[in-house]
Protein backbone atom coordinates (compact mmCIF):
# COMPACT_ATOMS: atom_id res chain seq x y z
CA UNK A 1 0.00 0.00 0.00
CA UNK A 2 2.33 2.74 -1.15
CA UNK A 3 -0.36 5.52 -1.28
CA UNK A 4 -1.59 4.91 2.38
CA UNK A 5 0.43 7.41 4.29
CA UNK A 6 -2.03 7.71 7.17
CA UNK A 7 -0.06 4.76 8.98
CA UNK A 8 3.78 7.26 8.62
CA UNK A 9 2.03 10.15 9.48
CA UNK A 10 3.65 12.22 13.05
CA UNK A 11 1.67 12.50 15.67
CA UNK A 12 3.10 16.02 15.85
CA UNK A 13 0.32 16.44 13.26
CA UNK A 14 -2.27 15.11 15.17
CA UNK A 15 -1.05 17.02 18.29
CA UNK A 16 -1.11 20.51 16.39
CA UNK A 17 -4.42 20.10 15.45
CA UNK A 18 -5.58 20.21 18.84
CA UNK A 19 -3.32 22.22 20.76
CA UNK A 20 -2.30 24.76 17.57
CA UNK A 21 -5.80 26.15 16.89
CA UNK A 22 -5.27 29.05 18.88
CA UNK A 23 -2.59 30.76 17.17
CA UNK A 24 -4.16 30.09 14.21
CA UNK A 25 -7.44 31.90 15.13
CA UNK A 26 -5.50 34.99 16.35
CA UNK A 27 -3.61 35.08 12.86
CA UNK A 28 -7.29 35.00 11.18
CA UNK A 29 -9.09 37.42 13.48
CA UNK A 30 -5.46 39.73 12.73
CA UNK A 31 -6.19 38.99 8.71
CA UNK A 32 -9.92 39.71 9.08
CA UNK A 33 -8.85 42.85 11.29
CA UNK A 34 -7.10 43.91 8.09
CA UNK A 35 -9.24 43.43 5.57
CA UNK A 36 -11.91 44.97 6.83
CA UNK A 37 -9.72 48.40 7.57
CA UNK A 38 -8.73 48.50 4.16
CA UNK A 39 -11.89 47.71 2.81
CA UNK A 40 -13.26 50.83 4.76
CA UNK A 41 -10.08 52.96 3.20
CA UNK A 42 -11.39 51.81 -0.27
CA UNK A 43 -14.98 52.95 0.45
CA UNK A 44 -14.22 56.21 2.01
CA UNK A 45 -12.45 57.06 -1.15
CA UNK A 46 -14.04 59.56 -3.45
CA UNK A 47 -13.67 58.60 -6.94
CA UNK A 48 -13.07 61.32 -10.04
CA UNK A 49 -13.94 60.35 -14.00
CA UNK A 50 -10.45 61.96 -15.38
CA UNK A 51 -12.39 61.49 -18.91
CA UNK A 52 -15.50 63.59 -17.45
CA UNK A 53 -14.81 66.58 -19.93
CA UNK A 54 -12.88 65.09 -22.77
CA UNK A 55 -14.72 65.72 -26.51
CA UNK A 56 -14.89 62.58 -28.68
CA UNK A 57 -11.90 64.17 -31.33
CA UNK A 58 -14.25 61.39 -33.56
CA UNK A 59 -17.56 62.49 -33.14
CA UNK A 60 -19.28 63.17 -36.58
CA UNK A 61 -16.61 61.55 -38.77
CA UNK A 62 -17.53 59.32 -41.51
CA UNK A 63 -16.41 55.66 -41.99
CA UNK A 64 -15.28 55.22 -45.79
CA UNK A 65 -14.09 51.46 -45.47
CA UNK A 66 -17.31 50.76 -43.84
CA UNK A 67 -18.88 48.98 -47.16
CA UNK A 68 -15.14 47.23 -48.20
CA UNK A 69 -15.97 44.42 -49.50
CA UNK A 70 -13.44 41.50 -50.69
CA UNK A 71 -13.57 40.59 -54.73
CA UNK A 72 -13.55 36.87 -54.02
CA UNK A 73 -12.83 36.11 -57.55
CA UNK A 74 -9.54 38.30 -57.81
CA UNK A 75 -8.92 36.09 -54.40
CA UNK A 76 -9.71 32.53 -56.31
CA UNK A 77 -7.51 33.50 -59.39
CA UNK A 78 -4.41 34.29 -56.34
CA UNK A 79 -5.13 30.88 -54.49
CA UNK A 80 -5.34 28.51 -57.97
CA UNK A 81 -2.44 30.64 -59.53
CA UNK A 82 -0.22 29.55 -56.48
CA UNK A 83 -1.62 25.78 -55.99
CA UNK A 84 -1.01 25.28 -59.98
CA UNK A 85 2.58 26.73 -59.35
CA UNK A 86 2.97 24.24 -56.34
CA UNK A 87 2.14 21.75 -58.27
CA UNK A 88 4.64 23.03 -61.15
CA UNK A 89 7.36 22.68 -59.36
CA UNK A 90 6.60 19.34 -57.97
CA UNK A 91 6.05 18.36 -61.38
CA UNK A 92 9.27 19.67 -62.60
CA UNK A 93 11.35 18.09 -59.44
CA UNK A 94 10.12 14.90 -60.23
CA UNK A 95 10.75 14.35 -63.67
CA UNK A 96 14.72 15.42 -63.11
CA UNK A 97 14.94 13.05 -60.72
Amino acid sequence: MAGNNNKSSSPNKFLSLLFGGKARRREQRAANEQYEFWLDEFAQQKMNNPYAGVKNQYEGMENVYEDAQVNLQAADYEWYASVSWIVGCRWISASLS
